[in-house]
């Protein structure tokens, strides 16, 4: 979804090539060359997500064992839905849904 909507390239799977990314445009930055202030912020957001999800997934398991799954499940979930809904009222014209399964 994010690549999808905000047309950048951020690699949001894997920490390690996040974390690339951000120590080279932090090393132009200090080399006195532009840089997207926006896309490093966003990807400062996903790190610190990453790094605060193990957090709270790593007490949560300690409290409540394998039920701490719950709380992922239901954010993706969350997240499914809502995207579902908002997709199909975007400004841009799509295809019905009975069309796109004909063809």
């Amino acid at each position: 979804m994010v690549a999808t909507y905000s047309g950048a390239v951020i690699r949001t799977t894997h920490l390690t090539g996040l974390t690339s990314d951000m120590g080279a445009a932090i090393g132009n930055w200090l080399a006195g060359r532009s840089i997207s202030k926006p896309t490093l912020g966003f990807q400062a957001i996903i790190w610190y997500c990453f790094c605060g999800g193990s957090a709270v997934g790593a007490f949560l398991f300690a409290k409540v064992g394998y039920e701490a799954l719950f709380v992922p499940i239901a954010i993706v979930l969350t997240a499914a839905f809502i995207y579902n809904y908002v997709s199909d009222r975007l400004p841009e014209k799509r295809e019905p849904k009975h069309k796109r399964r004909l063809s």
